[in-house]
């Protein structure tokens, strides 16, 4: 099979699609033709050395995948040739074929593209870890999401189910700032049908990092920056 393999013996390490060996499945592993792949900071890292493969990870770039089963081990059950899947890897995506454990693949809908499919386990997966396996998230608390409009964050801001979980966002950049506050506000449309509630417990800030603005107070900061708002006001 061919992969974009990282030339690290020379100057600014291209990326070079070449020949590699052909991946081999293990008892539990699948096989999965890669059909789309995409670009995480950790690829970026890797390609400039900074970001050390695990032990036993493909030196491949390429943290997520999308595309079809193409092969499995003796021990693996339920999979069937030619089902759309996706995936979170340790690495080996930026490949025509990638083999991962089986327990790692998640079934793609029908209705969706494997780009876009490619696009959502690295986010998906890491914000959903931080508010509710690590920070434990429950109704009536307030989070802080660094980044607003990054991956992660764009999916952070939309997992909550509650109406009164409020949040606090710091987009990186000013063209950031009203993705996010969209965000939010579609978030919270979808929260109060789903709950029959109409959202008055909630409040919502987005914010650039500057001691002269206040936050969670005033509807609008300025006639050009009403990114800040209750949402109970919408």
């Amino acid at each position: 099979m061919k992969a974009i393999v990282v030339q690290e013996d020379l100057s600014g390490r291209p990326l070079v699609w070449q020949a590699v060996p052909d991946p081999v499945c293990g008892p539990d592993d699948v096989l999965v033709d890669v059909h789309a792949t995409a670009l995480n900071r950790a690829d970026l890292m890797q390609r400039a050395g900074g970001y050390p493969v695990p032990p036993g990870a493909s030196q491949i770039l390429g943290l997520e995948m999308a595309g079809t089963i193409a092969g499995w081990g003796s021990r693996v059950l339920g999979w069937q040739k030619g089902n759309r899947v996706r995936a979170l890897l340790t690495g080996g995506g930026y490949a025509e074929q990638v083999v991962l454990p089986a327990r790692m693949l998640i079934a793609m809908p029908d209705d969706r593209d494997f780009i876009w499919g490619a696009a959502l386990p690295e986010a998906v997966l890491t914000a959903y870890l931080n508010l509710f396996m690590e920070a434990g998230l429950q109704a009536g608390e307030t989070v802080l999401i660094h980044g607003g409009a990054s991956g992660v964050g764009t999916y952070g801001i939309q997992m909550p189910v509650w109406p009164d979980v409020g949040f606090w966002s710091r987009p990186a950049a000013r063209p950031s700032w009203r993705r996010a506050a969209n965000l939010v506000r579609n978030w919270l449309s979808t929260t109060r049908r789903r709950t029959s509630s109409n959202g008055s417990g909630a409040t919502w800030a987005v914010r650039r990092w500057m001691s002269s603005w206040t936050w969670w107070e005033a509807p609008t900061w300025n006639g050009t920056w009403d990114c800040c708002a209750r949402t109970a006001d919408w």
